[in-house]
């Protein structure tokens, strides 16, 4: 089960009609992109950060996962879009879709990051510290 609500996705502005769905699947079909986001959110996490209750960590983990399915589905609009007939010459335009897309992909690594950090790190007050030098006599000027 995601971190994420159906409503939370909503909220962010994606409807059935983008996708060429209607209002009584659109929720299934969403909660499907939802659970496949969250598993492998779980995945790159860990289970221990992605089941967190510590508040910071658990903001993060919803924040990375609501930025993961956005990503999702601005992906499987373009694949959408490209699929429709377009006159003879033109390109279908996702530049906009693609840029969201990114962004998305973008602060999402960044939280996944910051977890992975302060999942490996600890509070032991360790120190470290490291000396450089070489056996040529400029270099240790």
């Amino acid at each position: 089960m995601g971190k994420v609500s159906l409503d939370d996705i909503k909220n962010l502005g994606f409807t059935p009609e983008q996708f060429s769905l209607t209002a009584a699947t659109f929720d299934a079909w969403l909660q499907g992109v939802i659970d496949e986001q969250a598993m492998l959110l779980e995945v790159r996490v860990g289970a221990t950060a992605y089941a967190s209750a510590v508040t910071a960590t658990a903001a993060y983990v919803k924040r990375a996962e609501k930025c993961l399915v956005a990503a999702e589905l601005f992906q499987r609009r373009i694949v959408s879009i490209a699929g429709n007939a377009v006159p003879n010459g033109q390109e279908p335009e996702t530049t906009a879709l693609d840029k969201q897309k990114r962004a998305m992909l973008a602060e999402a690594q960044g939280l996944i990051d910051r977890l992975a950090a302060s999942a490996v790190s600890d509070a032991s007050d360790f120190a470290c510290g490291a000396v450089i030098t070489s056996h040529f006599e400029d270099d240790n000027a």
